[in-house]
């Protein structure tokens, strides 16, 4: 049932200001009111009439169906339903004294059209980021099977400078060739050398703007689409300096949100010891687009795997309890393995995964030789680490290091990532 709404506009028709029982010509003048709605709504009208006019009549000339008058001694209330169209449309009372009318015109416009339904959005896809050293000349990268490429890296100095000279010259049209072939390309801040000089940095307000100010300029001068901090420099454990580093961390993070901008990728790789122990809050997650987990390296003192499935998942779990989306998790795996020198867990050398294969037939169905104390991710452990990815819709695969794959295709892990992750998009 229309909800009849008493708009507060009045239009007061001028009859005669004298008693006399006979109006002049000059009261109908103008012969119509004119009234235009604001909506396309239901609603009223009042209209005074001077009683002292006798035999008032009135009468719906044009709008029959949707208009119509009651009058209440010396009212004439005008009431109006709702008007579906999108078109408007005009209705009119024609009210009579004697021989002298005046109409009343009321005009409402149409109902707006509904409007488009916002497009679905697009799921999201997987990731497949890779970093790739400076030093690793004469690889090319298999374009159509990643989607970021991390170049490292750019140490950070005490004072905030970068020490970037050899990601310059490695990768000086670099990313050129990259956008061609849709792949991103962000520079990686940091890594595992010079961790007290980025430790020192990113303590300091004045360093931090410093590295802030290098790395917009290298992003310009190399065409990057972004920057991804690789922060190594935590104290282990509950070590009370974090509290002042995690400070600084974020303090980076916004600085270099504010000065890219919210179209450039910021990143960071995260080390499992720190989110286990609370140095990464959701504050820093909010100022980046997707964080990576090194879920690698890490022994627990034994000879044995060094990327177990375990810390794998568990590393994402973490990450998905403090409230991180799923999609803003991209856990990491290693391209290489560790191979303990006479069974000694402080002893041992990190082969690449594509030396490991072209050494020992076979070794890609393996996650490890056991009589050769080596262990890595083969195509069984990718295989299922990427599919717990996909099983709990996380945002893909990060890999250290893509120039350590094999190059044959049915030995490639980078073959396996892509098979899986691609054919769920």
């Amino acid at each position: 049932m229309i909800k009849i709404l008493k708009t507060a506009v009045t239009i007061l028709i001028a009859m005669l200001a004298s008693c006399s029982s006979k109006p002049e010509a000059g009261f109908f003048n103008p012969t119509t009111l004119d009234y235009v709605l604001s909506s396309h709504a239901a609603g009223s009208q009042d209209i005074f009439l001077n009683t002292n006019i006798k035999n008032i009549s009135f009468n719906v000339t044009e709008g029959s169906g949707w208009l119509d008058a009651v009058r209440y001694d010396d009212i004439l209330t005008v009431s109006y339903s709702e008007n579906p169209a999108s078109f408007p449309r005009t209705g009119s009372i024609l009210v009579s004294a004697g021989q002298f009318q005046k109409t009343f015109t009321l005009t409402q416009p149409g109902k707006p059209a509904d409007p488009e339904p916002e497009p679905e959005p697009e799921p999201e896809g997987y990731r497949v980021v890779g970093y790739l050293p400076s030093g690793s000349s004469g690889y090319t990268p298999v374009w159509d099977k990643l989607d970021v490429i991390n170049l490292s890296f750019a140490r950070v100095n005490s004072d905030g400078s970068l020490k970037d000279s050899d990601v310059r010259k490695a990768f000086a049209k670099f990313a050129d060739t990259a956008h061609e072939r849709d792949v991103k390309v962000v520079v990686s801040l940091g890594g595992a050398s010079m961790l007290k000089e980025f430790d020192a940095a990113i303590v300091s307000e004045q360093a931090r703007q410093k590295t802030i100010e290098d790395c917009v300029k290298l992003m310009a001068d190399l065409h990057l689409d972004g920057i991804d901090v690789d922060y190594e420099s935590w104290g282990w454990g509950k070590d009370s300096g974090n509290k002042v580093r995690a400070e600084g961390f974020l303090a980076l993070v916004k600085g270099l949100r504010a000065a890219l901008g919210k179209d450039a990728l910021l990143t960071a790789a995260l080390m499992g010891n720190t989110i286990e122990n609370g140095w990464y809050t959701m504050e820093m997650f909010n100022e980046l687009d997707y964080i990576t987990l090194m879920a690698y390296d890490r022994t627990s003192g034994k000879v044995g795997p060094h990327s177990a499935f375990e810390y794998f998942s568990s590393f994402a779990q973490i990450a998905l309890d403090m409230g991180m989306p799923a999609k803003k998790i991209i856990p990491g795996v290693p391209f290489y393995g560790y191979q303990f020198k006479d069974n000694n867990p402080s002893s041992h050398t990190t082969p690449s995964y594509k030396q490991i294969v072209a050494t020992y037939p076979g070794a890609e169905n393996m996650d490890a030789i056991e009589s050769e104390h080596l262990y890595y991710d083969g195509i069984p452990m990718m295989t299922r680490k990427c599919n717990h990815v996909v099983e709990n819709g996380l945002g893909g695969i990060m890999i250290w290091q893509i120039a350590g794959d094999a190059t044959e295709d049915n030995k490639s892990l980078l073959t396996v990532i892509d098979r899986i992750l691609k054919a769920e998009e």
